[in-house]
Order: C-alpha cells, then structure tokens, then sequence
C-alpha cells in the first residue's frame, strides 16, 4: 500500500504581534492574523507538497490550513486532535487519503444539488 510520509522539522507560533520581519522601508510587519502554530514539514518519501495534497485531503475536521510558499507548512489553528511536535512522523495512506477525497466529492455533489433545488423553487416562486 502507497504512504506518503512527512516529518515536522520545525514549528512557530504566531498570533496578532509585531514580528521580527520587516517591510522595504525597514517597518515592522504587524500580524493580524489570529494566535495559531506554523509547522515546517520536510517530505521522507515524497515532496512535503505531495503530502500536504493528500493530508489536506485527510483532514477531515479542517484543523489545519496548508500554506508555506512551497505548501510545507501546516498551520494549526487550534482544537485540533492531532498535536504535532517536533520530529513527529506523519503518514497518510492511499486508502485514508482516497476514502477521503470520494467523501469530499461527495459532500461538494449534495451541496451543488442542494443549491440547485434552492435556485430553481426561488426561479418558481415557492
């Protein structure tokens, strides 16, 4: 059986605080963006980025956001059942992965459906 496997190298909080990085004109870069931990992943027997595809995919609860400019890096925003620490060895199998992907399929079919009943009984003034 197909797995991809990933290991978190590094992680990061963050939060609604100046960072150490700064803008062309030497300001400090404010972050709004709400308290949350960056992971760093590094791909064993893939890219990081093929992992996070089927991770992305896997995460069912949607507690982590893929970001990164390569998309090696997951962003936990908190209530998660998974926690992840440095050097921790995440795997997801094809099976996992393609369970999950016909159920996202799924799930995306009954909502486009359910709109079109809304759509057409607006259409029909019911």
């Amino acid at each position: 059986m197909t797995t991809r496997v990933a290991i978190v190298v590094s992680s990061s909080e963050r939060g609604p605080s100046y960072r150490d990085n700064v803008d062309e004109e030497g300001r400090a870069i404010f972050d709004t963006s709400p308290d949350h931990v960056v992971y760093t992943l590094i791909g064993v027997n893939c890219t990081a980025e093929e992992f996070t595809d089927w991770f992305r995919v896997t995460d069912i609860d949607r507690c982590f956001i893929v970001g990164g400019e390569t998309s090696n890096q997951l962003f936990d925003l908190g209530g998660g059942d998974i926690q992840l620490t440095v050097g921790m060895r995440l795997e997801v199998t094809f099976e996992s992965y393609f369970d999950a992907l016909i159920e996202e399929k799924i799930e995306y079919a009954n909502r486009s459906i359910e709109n079109m009943i809304r759509r057409a009984k607006v259409t029909q003034g019911l």
